[in-house]
């Protein structure tokens, strides 16, 4: 089945240069730094009890990036039929059979970044330090 990308509003719509500033694997989830390399706007995401995460530059994802016509380019984005979590599936021997895992995909002008979790993110805004 192909994959299928449904954006979500975490914040950053409007922006007109999605930056990456920031990935930070700490004891309480994933914190990524999203800003608007346009403006001084920036949204803090949590990503609280994930699995797995990856953070691929975009220059190395040409296959998603052709797959993804004509979904837009940049955003934040909930993967439907993601091939990246029936790997994680398997990988798991059976482990995570039974638990409801979402694929979220952040894609800016560098990154690529996936994470995969039972929980929609939390997300604050937040202003950029000059």
């Amino acid at each position: 089945m192909t994959e299928t990308y449904a954006p979500i509003d975490v914040g950053t719509l409007g922006f007109r240069a999605l930056e990456c500033m920031s990935l930070t694997d700490t004891r309480l989830g994933l914190k990524i730094v999203l800003a608007d390399g346009a403006s001084e706007r920036a949204v803090e995401l949590t990503f609280e009890g994930f699995v797995g995460y990856r953070n691929i530059n975009e220059s190395y994802r040409l296959r998603t990036w052709h797959e993804r016509r004509p979904y837009s380019t940049e955003g934040v984005f909930l993967v439907g039929h993601s091939r990246w979590l029936a790997w994680l599936r398997e990988e798991s021997g059976g482990v995570l059979d039974g638990v409801n895992l979402r694929h979220y995909a952040i894609y800016t002008g560098d990154d690529c970044i996936d994470v995969a979790t039972e929980f929609p993110p939390t997300f604050t805004s937040a202003r950029l330090d000059s």
